[in-house]
């Protein structure tokens, strides 16, 4: 996406991400165009997936960003499902962001299953963390702090549960 009058901001990034990539890349690579066209790609993923939530903004920011899947949108016939708030999934004071993978390892098998509008939902029901845990184990009580590991959008790492609660907790000044 070019914008016809584009002003420069400066977005600091370190000297030595810099010169990696033209180092690794031969000069191939021109960092402030790959930073350009990361964002946009990230604009235009968080309007059709909906990972971010864009408010009352939503049709304006699909025009701008992701014109192609705006098109799409007016053909739609439910286009209010495009516009509402996805509710990230609030599990005691641990935050996981609606569009999140979750996995589960019971008997040597990975389960996964997708957060969405503040649920884990598999096959088509809706679970809490110690629901879901409880059901892939076939009703056996599990602790999901334990069990569960969670993937967030846009990220490739897969962080355990109780990390997350940790790091929760340890920012509040809380200790359990």
């Amino acid at each position: 996406m070019n914008y016809p009058e584009m002003t420069e901001v400066l977005i600091p990034i370190s000297r030595k991400l810099y010169d990696d990539i033209i180092r690794l890349s031969d000069g191939q690579l021109d960092p402030v165009r790959l930073a350009n066209y990361q964002l946009e790609d990230w604009l235009a993923y968080s309007i059709e997936d909906g990972n971010y939530d864009w408010g009352e903004r939503w049709e304006e920011a699909a025009k701008t960003f992701n014109p192609h899947f705006y098109e799409k949108w007016l053909k739609e016939q439910d286009k209010e499902s495009y516009k509402r708030k996805r509710h990230d999934l609030v599990w005691k004071k641990v935050t996981i962001p609606h569009g999140s993978e979750v996995r589960m390892n019971y008997k040597k098998k990975d389960y996964y299953a997708k957060v969405e509008d503040g649920s884990i939902i598999d096959g088509g029901r809706r679970f809490s963390p110690s629901e879901w845990a409880k059901h892939i184990a076939s009703g056996t009580s599990r602790n999901a702090w334990r069990d569960l590991h969670f993937k967030f959008p846009n990220s490739k790492y897969w962080v355990p549960a109780e990390v997350l609660r940790r790091m929760v907790y340890k920012e509040m000044g809380i200790q359990y």
